[in-house]
């Protein structure tokens, strides 16, 4: 059997100049690359490119999965959107960070010891798990949350460690969110355990009237600035950065939840829950055969009554079914007389069977 390894970029802030295609066309001849992706399905070997620092150099949102388990995402977002101390609480295994001048690289990257083997069919999966790079951006750091309960889930951490913040919105989260906690394998009686200590989804991004007196107010120099680099095509950076510091000036005092939980206490929760789901499951089976079988019941007992008052008719038809039976039988001997074997068969079908001799 042959390998499956699929690679996706995606180029979202700024699009590949010819250049950057022409260098990528030297990372792979066979790659399918346009000027906002490059796309690539190995067969035999790994891609001659290392795909984090292709990341890092041309593209935003990058997918890797393989035949064999790997689940790799990573995005590309501007330095600064994200200080490494909101992501350092979250980076154990799964989720890791890499920083340098211009761009943070966030990292979520399941190996095939953690999987259990399991793969998935890479084509437009990452187009479902996009959102989560602008959630990122506005402050919504669910998906960082959901790949530390990955490694809860698979004994990263010792009994004793804290969760790290406990994110709003764990109990309603949306189709990038969800498609996260597939692709990843979050545990879901876990997630359901955790999400008791998240509070309601409320609104990331600052309303329009609020950004409004926030430019307002704003030093003109640096409303000229971001103009000018706006004109200079840098207007998604600048974007990022003012996201930034609007959220960080305008933002609400944090929610002052419970104390953090262990490990150990999150994990003892999650089995009660599965366990106490599972007999759930049991008895609901158990119901079900139940109510399968009093309706078969019921059945058989109508049909009987359907056939009260019938005895004569049913009697008659018996009886033309066993002359049918009987004309069919001749008509065989008759065609296959030389068939010996056959003829015997059909004369035993043809003779009831003697009763036992009864011992004196």
């Amino acid at each position: 059997m042959s390998e499956y390894q699929y690679y996706e970029f995606q180029a979202i802030d700024q699009a590949l100049d010819d250049r950057a295609q022409r260098d990528l066309r030297n990372i792979s001849s066979r790659a399918t690359i346009t000027a906002t992706s490059f796309t690539n399905t190995c067969s035999w070997g790994d891609l001659r490119g290392d795909p984090a620092k292709m990341l890092t150099r041309w593209f935003d949102a990058f997918l890797h999965v393989t035949n064999w388990g790997t689940r790799w995402l990573a995005f590309r977002i501007p330095s600064g959107a994200l200080s490494p101390e909101e992501l350092a609480p979250y980076e154990v295994e799964i989720f890791s960070s890499q920083h340098d001048e211009d761009f943070t690289c966030l990292h979520f990257h399941l190996q095939p010891e953690d999987s259990g083997g399991d793969w998935l069919d890479g084509e437009e999966l990452l187009g479902s798990l996009l959102p989560l790079r602008e959630a990122l951006g506005a402050g919504d750091h669910r998906c960082l949350y959901l790949a530390w309960l990955v490694d809860v889930h698979w004994g990263a951490l010792d009994e004793d460690d804290e969760e790290p913040p406990v994110p709003p919105g764990l109990n309603e989260l949306d189709a990038a969110h969800k498609a996260f906690v597939e692709f990843m394998g979050v545990d879901l009686d876990l997630l359901e355990i955790a999400a008791e200590a998240s509070p309601p989804l409320t609104r990331t991004e600052p309303t329009h009237d609020t950004t409004r007196s926030w430019l307002a107010i704003a030093d003109s120099d640096e409303k000229d600035s971001w103009l000018l680099q706006v004109i200079e095509g840098n207007g998604s950076l600048v974007r990022w950065e003012l996201r930034k510091r609007l959220r960080d000036d305008v933002a609400e005092p944090a929610h002052v939840g419970p104390p953090p939980r262990t490990v150990g206490e999150l994990m003892q929760r999650a089995e009660a829950r599965a366990e106490e789901r599972m007999k759930q499951m049991e008895r609901a089976r158990a119901e079900r055969l139940r109510q399968q079988a009093a309706q078969r019941e019921e059945a058989h007992q109508c049909h009987l009554d359907s056939l009260i008052g019938r005895e004569s008719e049913l009697w008659r038809q018996m009886d033309d079914l066993v002359a049918t039976w009987e004309t069919r039988c001749s008509a065989l001997r008759m065609t296959h007389h030389r068939k010996q074997a056959l003829i015997r068969r059909l004369n035993q079908m043809a003779t009831p069977p003697s009763e036992p001799k009864r011992s004196r």
